[in-house]
């Protein structure tokens, strides 16, 4: 597979950039905190401003 060929290359690069998604850099309750709010701004009348505001609240609560 392409992707697992493009993995171990970059790793062998030390190029490799953690997702998110996969909670490869960060713990699953700084994931979820990501989520919920990324989630409730779409959602909602949050503002930009709002969301950037509760999203670093929020993540350094769950870290």
């Amino acid at each position: 597979m392409k992707s697992s060929e493009d993995l171990v290359l970059n790793e062998a690069r030390n190029t490799v950039v953690g997702s998110i998604a996969h909670e490869l850099v960060q713990s699953g309750a700084v994931r979820g905190a990501f989520l919920d709010v990324v989630t409730e701004h779409f959602n909602t009348n949050m503002s930009s401003q709002e969301a950037v505001e509760k999203l670093a609240e929020t993540v350094i609560l769950a870290d």
